[in-house]
Parts: structure tokens; sequence; C-alpha cells
């Protein structure tokens, strides 16, 4: 089943970026970026926009996308796939961004040593799996395999 058509625009008023986005493309300011697949979320950070491809309802567990994350910055050019950071050929079924003060706020981030002005994303699999990525320096910090409260 296709998901119904929408279409959204916000203005991200640190950046100045004005940000439209519909089923499969995503339009920074005046570039567009025509995707493969439908867009599920979008993370936004000072420089990079996330984007969390859509999967496919119905199909088997082997069929379903992979690394369904990619970074785009801000003319619409992509600068790279989650699987070039996080190996495994994950499923992610959410992403979300946090700025230094606030990625503490997730669970068992203890061992987090959060650098001052970075903003990390945090993508979580179909499964029990979440990742911490440093989005300024694009490498994986944190990885937690277990189910948490929170």
């Amino acid at each position: 089943m296709k998901a119904t058509k929408f279409m959204c625009t916000f203005n991200d008023l640190e950046s100045g970026r004005n940000i439209t986005f519909s089923n499969s493309f995503v339009g920074i300011n005046d570039n567009l970026i025509y995707l493969e697949h439908d867009i599920s979320n979008i993370a936004v950070t000072k420089d990079k926009l996330f984007i969390l491809y859509s999967i496919a309802e119905g199909c088997s567990f082997d069929d379903v996308l992979r690394d369904n994350i990619d970074a785009y910055d801000n003319y619409g050019n992509l600068l790279y796939n989650i699987g070039d950071i996080i190996s495994g050929k994950n499923p992610y079924g959410n992403i979300c961004i946090h700025s230094d003060n606030t990625i503490k706020n997730e669970p068992l981030t203890d061992s987090l040593s959060a650098i001052g002005g970075h903003e990390y994303l945090v993508c979580y699999t179909l499964g029990d799996q979440r990742f911490i990525v440093d989005t300024t320096d694009m490498k994986l910090v944190l990885e937690t395999c277990a189910r948490w409260n929170g």
C-alpha cells in the first residue's frame, strides 16, 4: 500500500533554510532532491539534512530496505549514506537530532563524552539497537544493543 501524498514546509530559523518535503522529494531553499524511496522522517542539523526512507509495508524482513538514511548538505548534495559510518546493513525505524546539551537525555549515554558545539544523530533500528553518530566528525560514538526503559 502506497502512503498518502503529503507536503510539509518549515523554515529553519537558525540556518535560514526553507525546507519543503513530500513523499519522494525534498527542497532546500531553491535546490530540489528527487528521491528513489519515500520519506519517513527528516532530521535537521545546522549544516546537514538527514532523510530516513520509508520501509515498504508487507515485505519480508529479508527484503526490507537497509541503511535507509542519507545525509545531504544545504545545496542538496548527497554527503553520505549511514552505511558509510555504521556497518551491519541495518533497517532503521526512526531518527532524531540532539545537541551536545541534550544528548544525555537519551537512555544509556553515561559513557558518552559529548563535545561542545557538536550535534548527534540518533538512529533506532527496527530491532533493539540504537546508534549515536557525531554528525560533526561523521563517526559512530555509541552503540547500544539492548532494550532500555524510556
